[in-house]
């Protein structure tokens, strides 16, 4: 069986897509003497992909580097320049500023320039991106205690648009783990990462196991890239079809067929639940009344 048709066997549009784990150290990317050399290792790695023939996607992850690194004109016109000569679209994490406010962002590099497109995160962390109770302080001139700076949350959930035949459902980071989190029709579903604040604990395994959830709710193929790891994909029955060590520099590539199955909890999510909720009704019934009259009454009832 080839690598495509792992993916899923009813797919009609098939892409290559290459996830580069760079496996940066945190304490490197809060380093700003080190922004450029972490900038270069990227540059350097997708110079190492293959020329495809049909376009490709490459993907980095979440917050290359805390610079602005669109406004680094040297690094973005060598980016360019590499898209252009992979026939590539390159989907990479930053920081942006717009309008005095800072957001977490997927930046969409096409093999014809910058995408006018991005995506801001919506779901922000808090502590770790925003400050919850910063009116509070303020008001008691506190405020001085918390950073000065911190990122504003995306303004609406809106798809990633590869091009004209493919279009992908993003997340960043613990944003995967909500179900359903962007409700639009997509033919994949894309997660960018950094792990790195965890170290080798047991997180990035549990992020992986989220994205599994993600895939099988959207009946869509999922990419994960991850700065640490876990890189993966994930096809629309829940199978980790390839994945990364965690803590390795590597690059994972696949020909990923796209497809979109219309699951049923994708058009009625509250069905699921309520299932659920009869279910955990039934077993509770079960211990509090008699066994065996909780299980004919059910089995009549059916």
């Amino acid at each position: 069986m080839s690598p495509a048709s792992q993916i899923d066997n009813n797919s009609s549009l098939s892409v290559p897509v290459h996830l580069v784990q760079a496996n940066h150290s945190q304490f490197d990317k809060l380093n700003s003497s080190k922004w450029n050399e972490l900038k270069q290792d990227y540059l350097n790695e997708i110079d190492k992909i293959s020329l495809s023939q049909s376009e490709q996607i490459i993907v980095l992850p979440e917050i290359i580097t805390p610079a602005l690194n669109v406004e680094d004109k040297v690094f973005m016109d060598k980016l360019s320049n590499l898209a252009s000569s992979k026939n590539a679209h390159i989907l990479f994490g930053s920081p942006i500023k717009d309008n005095n406010q800072y957001f977490n962002s997927i930046i969409h590099m096409t093999p014809d320039g910058l995408s006018a497109h991005r995506y801001d995160k919506l779901q922000l962390m808090p502590f770790g991106e925003y400050w919850p109770g910063r009116r509070i302080l303020r008001h008691f001139n506190l405020e001085h205690l918390i950073p000065d700076t911190e990122y504003s949350a995306g303004t609406k959930s809106k798809p990633l648009k590869i091009n004209e035949s493919l279009t992908l459902s993003p997340s960043i980071c613990l944003e995967s783990i909500y179900p359903l989190f962007n409700p639009f029709e997509s033919l994949g579903f894309l997660v960018i990462l950094n792990n790195g604040w965890f170290f080798d604990s047991s997180a990035a395994y549990r992020h992986l196991s989220m994205s599994v959830y993600r895939a099988v709710e959207q009946g869509v193929p999922a990419i994960i890239c991850a700065n640490t790891g876990i890189s993966a994909f994930i096809n629309p029955n829940g199978s980790v079809i390839k994945k990364t060590s965690l803590e390795a520099k590597e690059t994972l590539s696949e020909i990923v067929k796209f497809t979109n199955k219309n699951t049923v909890y994708e058009r009625n999510p509250i069905s699921l639940i309520l299932l659920c909720g009869i279910l955990v009704g039934i077993v509770f019934l079960n211990r509090l009344f008699n066994h065996n009259l909780v299980v004919k009454t059910f089995k009549d009832f059916f």
